[in-house]
């Protein structure tokens, strides 16, 4: 188990084998939330834009391979949202 430290201005330093472990760099992106225990959660964010880009032109494209409308992407964006929100079991 790691602990760390709340500063005076809400931050605190991510003990090094958990940064090494879930690959978080600085600008990586921490999602808190509360599970359905009333356990606070955080997972890193791990679906970049790019994969979601590289996800929707692997499987959306159409039979004439033309561009996706904002339509399409837009529902893109929301079913790789959809994928990746945190199940109440996972633990960090």
């Amino acid at each position: 188990m790691s602990i760390a430290t709340v500063t005076s201005k809400a931050q605190i330093t991510i003990p090094k084998e958990i940064r090494e472990r879930y690959n978080i760099t600085p600008g990586s992106k921490l999602r808190f939330w509360e599970n359905s225990q009333g356990e606070l959660m955080v997972t890193p964010m791990t679906v970049r834009v790019e994969e979601t880009f590289r996800w929707a032109d692997e499987n959306l494209r159409s039979p004439v391979t033309r561009p996706l409308t904002i339509e399409e992407l837009n529902d893109a964006a929301a079913q790789a949202w959809a994928l990746g929100e945190p199940d109440d079991s996972e633990e960090v």
